[in-house]
This record gives C-alpha cells, sequence and structure tokens, in this order.
C-alpha cells in the first residue's frame, strides 16, 4: 500500500487487529449496535479497540471513503494508551498534531489517508465487523497477518509466511547496506563493477552482521540476481 500519510519515528510492525466498515443506514446500525453489545458488551469500535496491545496494528477498513474520520485524539487515545504498535486505515483521521505528540511519547505509529476536522461514524460508514478480512488499497488484510510499514509504504504479511519473508528481509536489507556503500565508495556501476550478491559482497556481509543457520542457508545458494 503506497500514498498513505504515516506518522511516526521508525517502522511499524505488529499483528493486525480488524475492524470493518459498511455503509451507515439507521435501522441497520441499530441492530449492529445491539448485537455487539449483547455479546461484548460494547460497540464495534470499541471492542476492536479493547482487542489490541503493544503487538497489534489496529487496521480500520473504510471502504474508500473520505472526508469523514476514522477517528481522532479522543477515540484513538484508547488505542494510544495501550501502547499498540499502529493504526493502520484508507479513511481520514482527526487531531494530526495531538496524535504525533502522543507517538513520540508512546512510539504508536500512523498509517492513515489523510486528514480531517469531520466525524464518520454514523454518517457515510459505520463501524460493524471485529476480527474479519478486509481490504485496503486493494490488498488483503486478514486477522493475525503481520504488518510492516513505514514513510515509503505498508506492506502485509500473510502469517503462514511471515517467518520466511522476516528471514528473508534480513538477508536482502543487510546486502543492500553493503552494495550500496560498496557502489558510494568505489563509483562502480550496478551490474557491472557490483554484481548482486556476489561472493565480495558475501564476503562483506559476513564481516559486518551476524546470521542464523537459516538465513545463512540462501547465502551458501550463492545468490547474485538481487540488483
Amino acid at each position: 500500500m503506497s500514498g498513505l500519510y504515516y506518522i511516526g519515528d521508525g517502522p511499524m510492525f505488529g499483528r493486525a487487529v480488524t475492524l470493518r466498515s459498511l455503509p451507515s443506514r439507521d435501522d441497520h446500525n441499530a441492530v449492529i449496535s445491539q448485537a455487539t453489545r449483547d455479546e461484548y458488551g460494547m460497540g464495534p469500535y470499541s471492542y476492536a479497540l479493547s482487542m489490541c496491545d503493544e503487538r497489534s496494528v489496529l487496521v480500520i477498513e473504510a471502504r474508500g471513503t473520505i472526508h469523514y474520520a476514522a477517528g481522532g485524539g479522543i477515540g484513538l487515545a484508547s488505542l494510544v494508551g495501550r501502547r499498540a504498535a499502529a493504526i493502520l486505515t484508507d479513511d481520514h483521521i482527526r487531531d494530526r498534531d495531538r496524535l504525533t505528540m502522543h507517538a513520540v511519547d508512546t512510539n504508536t505509529k500512523f498509517a492513515t489517508g489523510g486528514f480531517t476536522l469531520q466525524y464518520r461514524a454514523g454518517r457515510m460508514l459505520t463501524p460493524a465487523e471485529v476480527n474479519v478480512p478486509v481490504a485496503l488499497h486493494q490488498s488483503l488484510v486478514t486477522p493475525g497477518d503481520y504488518i510492516f510499514g513505514n514513510v515509503d509504504g505498508v506492506v502485509v504479511i500473510p502469517e503462514i509466511m511471515a517467518e520466511e519473508v522476516l528471514e528473508a528481509a534480513v538477508i536482502f536489507t543487510r546486502a543492500a547496506i553493503v552494495i550500496e556503500d560498496m557502489l558510494i565508495s568505489s563509483g562502480g556501476v550496478i551490474g557491472v563493477d557490483v554484481k548482486g550478491i556476489s561472493g565480495d559482497v558475501q564476503n562483506e556481509m559476513m564481516r559486518r552482521f551476524e546470521f542464523s543457520d537459516r538465513q545463512l542457508e540462501p547465502l551458501e545458494k550463492n545468490v547474485t540476481d538481487l540488483v
């Protein structure tokens, strides 16, 4: 997912707690609210917040709707207070200045479609379902997926692939650091003077970093096609 506004110092990382919104309609809103209160003792939005802890990313699907906020300083104070890892939404949020201030204090990150003064609940969209599959920016997010993001964008890592993806990310991030340093210091050309994860690059990686046995496996296959 790209084109999101990002608040926070450093990357976000955590497991998805999802909140799905539906188009607002008074009669259906009342049914949703009553059903959720009967089951959980609170509305869907509050229930989603209550499920978050420091390992959680609250993912709010807004169906591409903008101009009405998915939350603001008051609503998201619970998220910040619980030290949640982040909130991710394709909707707008309110109170950017206060949330930015709190993000510094608690290290909670925000990736959002934008910012607005408008409230949303009960107008355009209504929080409806908690911990169900949701879609943001044409990307599927299921409960428990791992969410990684920074100022460049956000990626969704399915739980079943998480270990493999994270191990590979360590390898390629470290390789990129070494290759960039080599190119900058030598003035060389990628693909000519430095050919991907070559033997020289691997030797320098081993000199700088420690790797687990699982991380060493692809390096031992002499991968050279990273450009």
